[in-house]
């Protein structure tokens, strides 16, 4: 039976962010942007009322980092879904994609079952990816379990600095290889209708300290993963990135969401990057 009182306060909170908070935020800043850098990837897929976000967002860089070497497939989400250590617990964490895929190609190796067709070349492996966190509470360097619902596998990320791992983000971009994010989208500058992800005070810097704010206090969450596939800037010479949804073509840029940097800064939880990122 659910608490009456946390869903008042869920209705409370909805009805303060549709009716203040995203009043206050500048909409227009995410308009006239120009993509510097977009990567290959493969198109806009809907994972319907499913919680596999995860798997499509971790399909879809797989996806890409073949299409990079001229190959062309596709993965399917569902078999990873069904097939990780856990099949009837929800949700799951790039890292629960990694751990299924080695298995996978370990054990299994290419089946008609998981992608189509046969890839030519081969497969990027597991571990040619490293899943990035930043917070200042646990050791910067060194490997962090983050306590959030998806994580009951008890997977680790590497703990580096926000800036780092900001520019990690960005230094994998200009090196030709996608990304995964993983964050909250409940904050008052998300709407997949208007096809952005912004802060409610655009040039306001969250710091590693009121990101750690935020974890303790269940503000930062991971709600949902997404494939980052580009990266441009508005009028000011903002940084925005370009995100790949898994809801299928809906909103303004068609199942597309331009996220800034501010958003990403106060935002993320994870992302997954290629090895070697930037140190």
């Amino acid at each position: 039976m659910k608490n009456p009182i946390i869903s008042i306060a869920r209705v409370i909170r909805k009805q303060i962010r549709e009716n203040f908070l995203q009043k206050q935020i500048d909409w227009t800043q995410a308009e006239g942007i120009v993509m510097d850098i977009t990567l290959p990837h493969t198109g806009i897929k809907s994972q319907g009322r499913t919680t596999h976000c995860w798997a499509y967002s971790m399909c879809s860089l797989i996806e890409s980092e073949l299409q990079a070497v001229g190959a062309e497939c596709t993965l399917n989400p569902l078999y990873f879904a069904a097939h990780k250590r856990y099949p009837n617990s929800r949700g799951g964490l790039a890292q629960t994609f990694l751990d299924t895929y080695k298995r996978t190609l370990d054990t299994i190796g290419l089946t008609d079952e998981w992608i189509k067709p046969e890839p030519t070349c081969n497969m990027p492996k597991a571990e040619d990816f490293t899943v990035l966190t930043s917070f200042a509470h646990s050791a910067y360097y060194k490997d962090v379990i983050l306590n959030v619902p998806d994580n009951y596998e008890r997977f680790p990320s590497y703990n580096v600095p926000l800036d780092q791992m900001i520019e990690a983000v960005k230094h994998s971009l200009r090196n030709g290889h996608t990304c995964v994010w993983e964050g909250d989208i409940h904050g008052a500058g998300y709407s997949q209708k208007k096809g952005v992800a912004l802060t409610f005070l655009p040039s306001f810097r969250y710091n590693a300290f009121m990101r750690s704010f935020a974890y303790f206090f269940r503000f930062l969450k991971d709600d949902h993963m997404m494939h980052i596939v580009g990266m441009g800037h508005n009028t000011k010479g903002e940084c925005f990135f370009l995100i790949k949804n898994s809801v299928g073509e809906v909103g303004a840029h068609k199942g597309y969401i331009y996220m800034s940097e501010d958003y990403f800064r106060t935002n993320t939880l994870t992302v997954t990057v290629r090895k070697p990122f930037n140190q």
